[in-house]
C-alpha cells in the first residue's frame, strides 16, 4: 500500500488491515492514522535487523486511563515482543531476534465505543482531533565482543553483532 502526503504529514491507507495490507513505515517519520470503527484494524511493517531495537511511540487522539487502543508489535514470526493498552500517549519497544519484516497493529480495545471517533473519509487533508500518531525508529547499537576465558588456555570471541570470530594471542597473559 502506499501512503498518503498531503501538507508534509504522512497518513495510513485503507484497508490496512492485515500483514498482507500493511503501511510500510519509515524509521523516526511519524504516520497519523484513525480507527474508522471498533473493529478496524491498522498494521504497519517496518525491516528490522537482528540486534537493532525497535522503539514504538504512539501519540493517542486521547488522555485517558481508559484503554481505547491496544498497541502490538510483532515479530516476522508473530510473536508478541511488546504490547500496550492505552488511552494516552505511550511508547514501548524490543530488540529484534532476527532479520525480517516487523509489524506495529493498533486496534480498538476489546471494540470499545468508538463512538468519539468520527468521518470515513479514506484521504485526510489535515491532522484532526481523532487521529493517532504512531513513530517507530530503530536504533543500532554498537554492542562490544566478549571475550571469554577457557580452561585457562583457550580464548574465545564472540562478536554478538555479527558472529564474527577474530582473534590475536599476542601479548595474551593470564594472572591468576
Amino acid at each position: 500500500s502506499v501512503s498518503l502526503f498531503l501538507n508534509e504529514l504522512v497518513y495510513e491507507t485503507e484497508n490496512n488491515d492485515e500483514e498482507s495490507n500493511a503501511d510500510n513505515l519509515v524509521s523516526g517519520q511519524t504516520i497519523y492514522g484513525q480507527l474508522l470503527t471498533g473493529s478496524d484494524d491498522d498494521v504497519y511493517v517496518i525491516s528490522a535487523e537482528i540486534g537493532e531495537s525497535i522503539n514504538v511511540d504512539f501519540d493517542s487522539p486521547t488522555s485517558s486511563s481508559s484503554s481505547y487502543f491496544e498497541l502490538n508489535l510483532t515479530s516476522p514470526d508473530g510473536e508478541i515482543l511488546a504490547s500496550n493498552d492505552t488511552g494516552s500517549n505511550v511508547s514501548c519497544g524490543a530488540m529484534a531476534p532476527g532479520s525480517g519484516d516487523y509489524f506495529v497493529e493498533i486496534s480498538a480495545y476489546h471494540s470499545f465505543g468508538m463512538n468519539y471517533l468520527t468521518g470515513s473519509s479514506n484521504i485526510r487533508t489535515e491532522h484532526s482531533d481523532d487521529q493517532y500518531g504512531l513513530t517507530v525508529t530503530k536504533l543500532t547499537y554498537n554492542t562490544a565482543p566478549v571475550i571469554t576465558l577457557v580452561n585457562s588456555e583457550f580464548w574465545s570471541y564472540v562478536d554478538s553483532v555479527d558472529e564474527t570470530v577474530t582473534l590475536s594471542l599476542d601479548d595474551v597473559f593470564v594472572y591468576e
